[in-house]
């Protein structure tokens, strides 16, 4: 996103009480550019507390266990060991070897 303009004037609320969201910016409307900066920082605080108060939180889940990250490869080693040893003896039992 581009923001046009220098005369943009914005706060920073960093205390957001809802744990996916660090922070967030506010954009000021120009008609209310020459409020206090406390009342305007006030005012960006209830807003983003009362945004965070209607979503609701995510459920966490746990991290999963990776399994299989040795299993599988020796099993398919295994099968490929199986089948060339059981070509192997095809072949020996045919005459071939």
């Amino acid at each position: 996103m581009m923001v046009k303009g220098v005369n943009k004037r914005i706060i920073e609320v960093s205390r957001a009480e809802n744990p996916v969201f660090e922070r967030a910016i506010l954009f000021i409307r120009p008609e209310f550019a020459q409020m206090e900066d406390a009342d305007i920082r006030r005012q960006g605080e209830i807003y983003v507390r009362e945004l965070c108060r209607e979503l609701p939180l995510p459920q966490t889940y746990p991290k999963k266990k990776k399994r299989g990250t040795i299993l599988v490869p020796a099993l398919c080693a295994l099968c490929g060991a199986a089948g060339a040893s059981g070509v192997l003896l095809l072949l020996g039992a045919a005459g071939q070897i």
